[in-house]
């Protein structure tokens, strides 16, 4: 037991018989100061949890279980931290990040996608965002951080706008949802009177906004770089389609970098959706079923039509229906440690891209 002391560690754990350690008293702090890579393990500490946490490892700490730090984490200059895929770190306190967004690594893979609770403002991290699902398949996706430049390295194998053998020269193609005039518009349609600068101001992508994105190159790690999405987060919403079955649906996007739950009491402002079956309705594509699925916000069981649930992954797009021009607003009581998949769209012709939205209510 630390018992409320400093616990430097400067090797790799070792313990035996079932022994953890128990650093869950409230000035309890770990600092893990090791030379080469040092990893926190299930078998580390008691309930997966610690006070403190200091990282001053220049070779990295790695994350490889579920863990809590009930109070701060901290990560000196020049040091580094990394959470294995499928992994959730919480941090209940500061977070301090004093070595920048590519020394703190929230990784990606086939297995899933690292996950962060925490509250503070502006921490800088890396997000990786593994691309499942065969090549040129459509996916829905949104940011986890405020400032990633969607042009970085553009023409680069991991810029989000890579080159490739398509007719135009590109290896992707970037799409938002524009309500007013129902369609998709695409990231180099520039010059139509409806183009992607009339939808989307700015450089960067935008905090809480769904995307629609296919890659040419068969399962990349694409990564966002920069100040993680915390607090509130409000996207402005349309109702304007004169199409009857359309109008109202808005592309959105987890802005965070947990889950979120669509059926969270507290944390949503959710007044110019329409309201259906006592809730709000949430549309997610589900590749197997070739289909949305439903969720309803009272859905009592949690699960709603083709498998969709009150959980929405991180960096996850997802359609909702406003019933005027108004906002959606989200904080972090929504957040929760849940690990769910991230589901993707189908393969379609890219002069083809169509939506549809059935509500079960």
């Amino acid at each position: 037991m630390v018992n409320g002391k400093t616990l430097i560690i400067e090797g790799e754990l070792e313990l035996t018989g079932g022994a953890q350690i128990d650093a869950t008293a409230s000035q309890s702090t770990v600092v893990f100061a090791g030379e080469l890579q040092q990893t926190i393990d299930s078998a580390s500490f008691y309930n997966d949890s610690v006070a403190n946490l200091i990282v001053d490892n220049a070779a990295g700490l790695r994350i490889g279980s579920d863990l809590i730090v009930f109070h701060d984490l901290n990560i000196n200059t020049g040091k580094k931290i990394t959470v294995d895929p499928k992994r959730c770190l919480t941090v209940s306190g500061v977070l301090d990040n004093q070595a920048g967004s590519d020394a703190f690594i929230l990784e990606s893979d086939a297995t899933g996608t690292a996950r962060l609770n925490h509250t503070p403002s502006n921490v800088p991290a890396t997000v990786q965002r593994y691309i499942n699902g065969a090549s040129e398949y459509w996916h829905f996706l949104s940011a986890p951080v405020a400032d990633q430049q969607i042009g970085e390295n553009e023409g680069a194998a991991d810029s989000w706008l890579p080159s490739g053998t398509y007719g135009n020269g590109t290896g992707y193609d970037l799409y938002v949802w524009n309500e007013p005039t129902h369609c998709w518009i695409y990231k180099l349609n520039t010059t139509a009177p409806v183009n992607w600068n009339t939808v989307h101001p700015g450089s960067v992508f935008s905090p809480g906004r769904g995307y629609l994105y296919s890659l040419q190159a068969l399962h990349p790690v694409k990564t966002f770089r920069g100040l993680l999405n915390s607090g509130t987060v409000t996207v402005n919403l349309t109702a304007q389609s004169p199409h009857p079955d359309l109008s109202g649906f808005n592309l959105v996007g987890n802005p965070y970098p947990s889950a979120i739950d669509w059926s969270a009491l507290q944390g949503w402002e959710r007044d110019d959706l329409t309201f259906s079956g006592g809730g709000h309705d949430v549309w997610i594509w589900n590749p197997a079923a070739n289909n949305y699925g439903v969720y309803n916000s009272t859905d009592g069981d949690g699960i709603g039509t083709n498998a969709a649930s009150r959980y929405i992954a991180p960096a996850q797009g997802f359609f909702v229906r406003a019933i005027s021009d108004g906002t959606l607003g989200m904080d972090n009581r929504i957040r929760v440690s849940s690990d769910v998949p991230w589901f993707k769209s189908t393969k379609e012709h890219k002069s083809r891209i169509s939506l549809g939205a059935v509500s079960d209510a």
